[in-house]
């Protein structure tokens, strides 16, 4: 075998490590309008390929390789999530191993895909498809992973600028979908989430507000009422007539 061959199976062993690394980073959501629960189930990166690897730039050129030949806009926002699921992953394993500056050069690639992701999302038509309500999950997700990394890491400011992007991201699908994941934290400190069209939230408010002003007209009227019984009928009053002062400044009656 040739070494131009060996060098061209490397390439494709590669690249088929870093195909099973995005599989395995793969987040699936059961039910992309109804509630679900958020984990952080993240596990620290165990591949070959990390942050401080040689040929770690080499294994993201095959992500982003992967990406740009995706021609579905939302299946590529899924991939461009889950690769950046998976810096996270090596963004755990280097702080556990004390290696600040690897767990960095993650962290900086993880906020480049979301820069990505975003500026893609701008530029598409508005939708709530269920790939892109999908991928508002995951983002959803990725926010739960950060702040239980920055509970770990407290001051860490690569940690929380990852996790305000990932914020503002969020709100940009939100945009888009119309819809909005709402968060509850149980007793057990588990996270329900649950996907709340913006339309409906809407039109709830609207009728509320039609049944607050429904209820103020009727206090009006009872307050209009009260004063009406209480009021002073001029029928039942008696009339009293006082005679205009004379000359000499007093009182005069009729009838002297």
């Amino acid at each position: 075998m040739t070494a131009r061959n060996v060098w061209i199976a490397g390439i494709l062993a590669l690249a088929l490590l870093c195909m099973a690394g995005a599989a395995a980073a793969d987040e699936t959501i059961g039910n992309a309008t109804g509630e679900f629960v958020i984990v952080d189930d993240v596990e620290p990166y165990d591949g070959p390929i990390g942050p401080g690897s040689p040929l770690y730039g080499l294994k993201i050129a095959f992500e982003d390789l992967d990406e740009s030949f995706t021609a579905n806009e939302t299946e590529r926002f899924n991939k461009q999530l889950n690769h950046a699921r998976l810096r996270l992953s090596e963004v755990r394993r280097e702080l556990l191993m004390n290696n600040t500056d690897a767990a960095e050069r993650a962290l900086e690639l993880y906020e480049a895909k979301l820069n990505t992701t975003q500026l893609q999302l701008q530029v598409m038509a508005s939708s709530n498809a269920t790939g892109l309500l999908h991928a508002q999950q995951i983002v959803a997700r990725h926010q739960l992973v950060l702040g239980t990394l920055l509970d770990e890491n407290p001051g860490n400011r690569g940690l929380q600028r990852a996790y305000n992007n990932s914020v503002t991201l969020e709100q940009k699908f939100e945009e888009k979908t119309q819809t909005r994941i709402e968060r509850v934290v149980q007793k057990n400190n588990a996270t329900i989430a649950k996907a709340v069209r913006l339309a409906e939230k809407t039109q709830q408010h609207t009728n509320n507000t039609g049944e607050e002003q429904a209820i103020k007209v009727q206090q009006t009227e009872k307050v209009q009422q009260g004063q009406g019984a209480g009021g002073n009928d001029d029928k039942g009053q008696k009339q009293v007539t006082q005679t205009p002062a004379n000359d000499n400044g007093q009182k005069g009656n009729k009838n002297q």
